[in-house]
């Protein structure tokens, strides 16, 4: 709905900003490729994270529980079993990185 409702504005004379191609809340990553695997921080349930996602959640987003991390800024919880999340070490470490002080990836 929302690109008929552009190119009717355009339609009209209305001059608009490019699109930008990611949608809300998706990883400004650069890469994505094969060297990006070793960089891998988390990978797990079908889902990739390096470092450089998980600093950019911390900066820019307002994370305030593991449960909010894994739920909501990732879909680790709903792809993955809850044991295998909370026994991988980048996990723990992606915690740590978004919540400071309190790391536990409660679920």
């Amino acid at each position: 709905v929302a690109e008929e409702v552009v190119e009717e504005a355009r339609r009209l004379g209305f001059k608009l900003k490019p699109r930008d191609p990611l949608w809300h809340g998706a990883l400004k990553t650069v890469g994505r490729g094969p060297a990006d695997a070793a960089a891998a921080l988390i990978e797990l349930g079908g889902e990739r994270y390096t470092r450089a996602d998980v600093e950019r959640m911390a900066a820019e987003e307002l994370i305030v529980t593991g449960e909010d991390f894994l739920r909501r800024r990732t879909a680790l919880a709903l792809k993955a079993k809850k044991n295998a999340i909370r026994e991988h070490p980048g996990v723990k470490e992606a915690c740590a990185m978004v919540l400071g002080n309190n790391p536990s990836p409660a679920l």
